[in-house]
């Protein structure tokens, strides 16, 4: 794992430096790879999100979801209505699995980015 940290240390900030190219303008689809090869990742622009649907999300797609949960209600109002549309850039990345010697696999997440004009939420 000391060798992987190290890889990885080369580079971290190209990858968080270049994510917000991904948040401009049309760009569904789009695939980027990491410019660093100690670094591998790729990012994938895969939807934006609008009001309105990020509404239905944590309204009647929430009540459904937990329809089946002892908790049903416990969500119910308790998030704030959206401010922003946001996009979904689908992220993975080379990690290791510490519990099984460092084996080397692949991560995978999702990272919501704002879509806002200005350079504060």
């Amino acid at each position: 794992m000391a060798a992987f940290d190290a890889m990885a240390s080369l580079c971290p900030l190209l990858f968080l430096s270049f994510l917000p190219l991904l948040t401009m303008g049309s760009l569904r689809g789009i695939k980027a790879s990491s410019p660093c090869p100690m670094v591998q990742y790729t990012a994938e622009v895969l939807t934006t999100y609008d009001l309105v649907r990020l509404k239905n999300i944590t309204g009647p797609e929430l009540e459904e979801f937990m329809a089946g949960s002892p908790m049903h209600t416990f969500f119910r109002g308790k998030f704030p209505d959206p401010k922003y549309q946001v996009r979904l850039v689908k992220v993975s990345y080379l990690s290791v699995v510490p519990e099984m010697g460092n084996k080397e696999t692949i991560a995978t997440g999702l990272v919501a980015f704002p879509l806002i004009a200005s350079t504060r939420l």
